[in-house]
C-alpha cells in the first residue's frame, strides 16, 4: 500500500506543477506524436483527432524507453488490457486478455496478417519480438465487420518499420542481466527514390530464473519494397524464428485426497518437469501490391504463408509430439469514391499432429474459409462515421454475418465523442473440432462459433495542449461459450467434448491520462475496471455446478484471472544532454484460478493484489546509448497465475548504437 501510495503523490505532484509547465509548452507548440496515421480502426489511413477512444496505440519511443524485448512487454500496460498471463522469464508463454477476458478471443496481425495459433486459436505474444516494429495498434471491442473471426474481444496489430528518410540507417543492440540473459539485435534500413528495405536480425538467450526454464530464441525479417512507377507498388517480406524452450512446470498441484493445493517444493525456483522442452520453428512470406488507379481510388492485394512447427518432449510424463500449422491465402481491398471500402479473403488452414506415445490422437485436417466486407466512411468537418459489415463462410461451420458502427463526433476544439456498436464471433479451434484426448474425450465437429455484440461509448478531452484524458465504458454479451463439458455415452461414461454452454458478459470502463508535463518530462495514466462474469447454459451442467455454492451468485460467476481493478502509471523524462529516466508501475487487483466452467469448487484460490515497478535509466554519448534496467525494483513477491511463481527484483544493462 505504501507503494501506491507514493506512486500516486508522485502523479499529484506532477498535475500539481502542470500549470507552470503549460506556458512553456504552449509557446513551443508540444503537441505529442499527433501526426501518426492510424490504419487499424477502419483499414485505411485515419489521423487521431477521427480516431475512437477504443483505440490505443504504443509506439517505438515507448518501447525504447522501457527497453521492452516482446510484444507482451509492449502492450501489458495499455489500458484495456485485462492480463498477459505471465508465468515465467524470457521466454515463457504470454497470452493477452481484452475485455471479454479470453485470449483466444483476441485477433493478433502483423501488418494485417494474422498469426494466431490453429489449434489452440490464440497467440503467444512472448515469440514475437520488437526487433522491427514501429508501433502497436489496439482496438478493443468486437472488430469482425472487418477482421473476421477471433475478433471479439479485439484486435493487436503490429505495423513494422518502414524507412522514411533516404540513404542507409541502422542500430546495434546489445545488453545482458541476471539469469544469464543476453539479448542481441541488429537492425538496417535502406531507401531511394524507388526503393526501400529493412533488416533485423536478434538473439535472445536467458538461463531462466527456475530450473529447466533456459531460452534461446532467434529471428531474421527482411522487406524490400519497390516502386514501379505508373504501374503502382509491390513489396516483398518474410521471416524466420526458431526456439528452444524449457519448461519449469507448475510449483503447485491439486490433490484429491487431501483437497487442498500441494507444493512440491518449498523452493519457488523448484521445476517439476524437468525434462520437459519444447522447440519450434516459425516462417512466413508476403507480397503486397498496390495502385492508385484514379483520384480516391486504390487497389491493394496480398498473397502470404504461415507455417510453424513444433516438438513438445518430456520423457518423464512421457510425451513426445509434433505439431505444424499452415496457413495461405489471398486479400484483396479496393478504396474507391464516396469513402468507401470494400474487399475480401480467401485462405486454407491445415493442422498436422503426431504423438509417439498417443497413436490414436494424430490429426490432419484442413479448413478453407472466404469473406467479403464493405464499409463506408462519411466525413465532415466534425464527424467521421464508419458503417460496415462482412461475411464470413468457414467449410466447418455456416457463415457468419457481422455488421459496424463507429461514430467520432468533434463537439468543441477540445473534445469529442465517439460510440461503437458491433457483432463479432470466436471461431472452433483445430482443437475444439478434431482433439483426440485420450482418457478424456475428442473434439466436436458440430460446435457453433462464440458470438458476442459489443457496445462502447467514450469521450476524450484536451484540457490543454499537453493534457489530454479519455474515459471510455464499454459492455460485450457473449453466447455460445465453447468449454469441454461432460459428454458420457454408454461405452464410455466419463466421455468430455467441448460444447456451446456458456454465456458470457463483461462490462466496466477505461480511464486513459497523457500528459507532457513540459518539454523532455511526460506522464501516462490508464485504469481499467472490468465487471466480467460468465454462467453455464445448460441446466443439467448448471445444477451441478451450482451445488458448490460458488462465487458469484447463483447465475453468473466471476471469470477465471480477471482483476476488478487494474491501475498503470508510467513516467519518463529526456534531456537535452542525453540523459534519460523511465519508471513504470503496474497495480492488479485479486483474481480467482477458476471461472464458471469447472465444476469442482474445491480447487477455487485467490490470488491477492500486487503491485509492480519497473524503472531505467540511460545516457547518450554521440552515437551510442548507455542503459541500465531494474524490473521489479522493490522486489516484489507476486504470481500472475497461482502455480507459477515469478522472480523479484533483476537487473539488465546494454548500449545501443546507431550509425
Amino acid at each position: 500500500m505504501r507503494r501506491m501510495k507514493f506512486t500516486v503523490s508522485v502523479l499529484l505532484l506532477f498535475i500539481s506543477g502542470a500549470a507552470d509547465c503549460y506556458e512553456l509548452a504552449r509557446q513551443d507548440n508540444y503537441l505529442g506524436d499527433l501526426g501518426a496515421v492510424i490504419v487499424t480502426p477502419a483499414r485505411i489511413n485515419q489521423s487521431p483527432d477521427e480516431l475512437p477512444t477504443n483505440v490505443s496505440v504504443i509506439t517505438r519511443q515507448e518501447m525504447d524507453d522501457a527497453g521492452m524485448n516482446t510484444l507482451a512487454d509492449a502492450v501489458e500496460q495499455a489500458a484495456g488490457v485485462i492480463e498477459t498471463g505471465q508465468i515465467g522469464t524470457y521466454g515463457s508463454e504470454r497470452r493477452i486478455s481484452l475485455r471479454n477476458g479470453g485470449s483466444k478471443q483476441v485477433l493478433v496481425m502483423i501488418d494485417g496478417r494474422p498469426v494466431n495459433e490453429l489449434y489452440r486459436g490464440d497467440a503467444d505474444l512472448s515469440e514475437i519480438p520488437v526487433d522491427n516494429i514501429e508501433r502497436v495498434e489496439i482496438v478493443k471491442g468486437p472488430a469482425s465487420a472487418l477482421y473476421g473471426p477471433n475478433a471479439l474481444g479485439g484486435v493487436i496489430n503490429v505495423i513494422t518499420v518502414k524507412p522514411s528518410a533516404e540513404g542507409l540507417a541502422g542500430s546495434l543492440y546489445s545488453s545482458v542481466g541476471e539469469y544469464d540473459f543476453q539479448n542481441y539485435r541488429v537492425n538496417m534500413g535502406m531507401k531511394d527514390r524507388r526503393t526501400d528495405s529493412f533488416f533485423s536480425f536478434s538473439r535472445n538467450i536467458s538461463g531462466g530464473w527456475r530450473d529447466n526454464s533456459a531460452c534461446d530464441n532467434r529471428n531474421f525479417s527482411i522487406r524490400v519494397g519497390y516502386d514501379l512507377r505508373g504501374a503502382g507498388r509491390v513489396s516483398l517480406s518474410g521471416g524466420y524464428s526458431s526456439q528452444e524452450l524449457e519448461l519449469p512446470g507448475k510449483i503447485m498441484y491439486f490433490s484429491y485426497l487431501e483437497n487442498k493445493w500441494v507444493r512440491y517444493s518449498d523452493s519457488d525456483r523448484y521445476s517439476s518437469t524437468p525434462d520437459a522442452l519444447i522447440e519450434d520453428e516459425k516462417e512466413y512470406g508476403v507480397i503486397n501490391y498496390e495502385k492508385d488507379i484514379a483520384r480516391e481510388f486504390t487497389v491493394r492485394a496480398k498473397t502470404y504463408g504461415n507455417n510453424c512447427l513444433e516438438a513438445h518432449a518430456d520423457p518423464s510424463y512421457p510425451l513426445d509430439t509434433e505439431s505444424e500449422d499452415q496457413t495461405s491465402g489471398v486479400e484483396l481491398q479496393a478504396d474507391v469514391p464516396f469513402g468507401i471500402t470494400m474487399g475480401g479473403d480467401l485462405h486454407e488452414d491445415r493442422f498436422q499432429y503426431s504423438s509417439a506415445i498417443d497413436t490414436a490422437a494424430a490429426m490432419d485436417r484442413k479448413t478453407y474459409s472466404s469473406s467479403f466486407f464493405i464499409q463506408e466512411m462519411v466525413r465532415t468537418d466534425r464527424l467521421t462515421a464508419v458503417l460496415g459489415c462482412r461475411f464470413d463462410h468457414h467449410s466447418e461451420y455456416d457463415g457468419q454475418t457481422n455488421p459496424r458502427l463507429s461514430v467520432v463526433y468533434r463537439a468543441a476544439e477540445r473534445a469529442k465523442l465517439s460510440l461503437n456498436a458491433g457483432r463479432a464471433f470466436r471461431a472452433p479451434t483445430f482443437g475444439d473440432l478434431y482433439a483426440k484426448v485420450s482418457g478424456m474425450g475428442e473434439g466436436n465437429p458440430d460446435l457453433e462459433p462464440e458470438k458476442a455484440w459489443g457496445y462502447d461509448l467514450g469521450l476524450e478531452y484536451r484540457l490543454f495542449d499537453p493534457l489530454t484524458g479519455a474515459v471510455t465504458l464499454f459492455r460485450n454479451d457473449l453466447e455460445d461459450y465453447i468449454s469441454w463439458a461432460p459428454s458420457p455415452t454408454e461405452a464410455d461414461p466419463f466421455r468430455w467434448t467441448p460444447e456451446n454452454i456458456g454465456e458470457v458478459y463483461s462490462q466496466g470502463v477505461e480511464v486513459e491520462i497523457r500528459h507532457e508535463i513540459c518539454r523532455g518530462i511526460s506522464q501516462k495514466a490508464n485504469y481499467t475496471y472490468t465487471d466480467s462474469r460468465g454462467k453455464i447454459t445448460d441446466d443439467e451442467l448448471n445444477t451441478s455446478k451450482l451445488a458448490w455454492g460458488r462465487k458469484g451468485g447463483e447465475d453468473y460467476e466471476t471469470l477465471k484471472y480477471i482483476p476488478e481493478n487494474r491501475l498503470n502509471y508510467s513516467v519518463s523524462l529526456k534531456t537535452d544532454s542525453g540523459f534519460g529516466a523511465h519508471a513504470d508501475t503496474e497495480y492488479v487487483d485479486k483474481r480467482w484460478t477458476l471461472d464458471g466452467w469447472d465444476f469442482n469448487g474445491s480447487m477455487e484460490k485467490e490470488l491477492p493484489v500486487y503491485a509492480v515497478t519497473n524503472a531505467g535509466i540511460s545516457q547518450k554519448i554521440s552515437d551510442a546509448e548507455i542503459f541500465i534496467l531494474v524490473d521489479n525494483i522493490f522486489d516484489t513477491r507476486y504470481r500472475a497465475r497461482y502455480e507459477y511463481p515469478l522472480p523479484g527484483r533483476t537487473v539488465r544493462g546494454g548500449v545501443k548504437l546507431e550509425f
